[in-house]
């Protein structure tokens, strides 16, 4: 989670997933998730001094070419902050029922919009041991469920991964991808119930 590229250090908690899992029981079709969760005192200052700042990212990956990802940051407390109920800090910190109450009246008149975001194609060599370079070690459930997340969209063996674009293809090609692109994220939305 980036709070800023100059950010200085802060006295903090975080909880991060180490590797990308899947949600249990109906949750599951969302696919591949991961999340990060802080507690931060943002230190000395002139107004609200060591107040804090609570926040968490939650990213899903329906299929392998879309991705979307939600950030939550609440900031409270300090010298001069106002005071809150532990309840109160709950529902501060859990707005989504209120923000989908907003959305579920005014669905049929917002707009939404799908965006082509990756030109690459990401090839996991999975079976190559200079891809887990870098990687703490892993035990073998964990690794278990680490194939079991990477098999969902898995191409085949002899399958070409690049895109058009990493083939140089012709524009009328590269046109059609993209709109095939959209088209498969549009019904991977409504198949969610994102979209009507």
């Amino acid at each position: 989670m980036l709070l800023a590229s100059d950010a200085p250090a802060l006295d903090q908690i975080s909880l991060s997933s180490d590797y990308p899992f899947l949600l249990p029981g109906f949750l599951r079709v969302l696919g591949v998730t991961e999340a990060t969760i802080l507690l931060a005192d943002l230190g000395p200052s002139q107004v609200r001094s060591h107040s804090k700042l609570l926040a968490y990212k939650v990213s899903v990956s329906p299929n392998r070419r879309a991705e979307i990802g939600a950030t939550f940051m609440n900031h409270y407390g300090g010298e001069g902050g106002r005071p809150a109920s532990i309840g109160n800090r709950l529902v501060d910190f859990l707005p989504f029922s209120e923000v989908a109450a907003i959305l579920a009246e005014h669905h049929q008149t917002l707009t939404a919009s799908l965006e082509p975001g990756a030109l690459e194609a990401r090839h996991v060599r999975l079976f190559t041991a200079d891809w887990w370079t870098g990687y703490p070690p892993a035990t073998a459930p964990e690794l278990a469920r680490c194939l079991q997340a990477a098999r969902r969209n898995r191409l085949a063996d002899d399958a070409d991964w690049r895109t058009p674009w990493e083939l140089q293809a012709d524009g009328q090609t590269l046109i059609r991808y993209e709109i095939e692109m959209i088209r498969r994220s549009a019904s991977n939305m409504q198949a969610i119930g994102l979209m009507n």
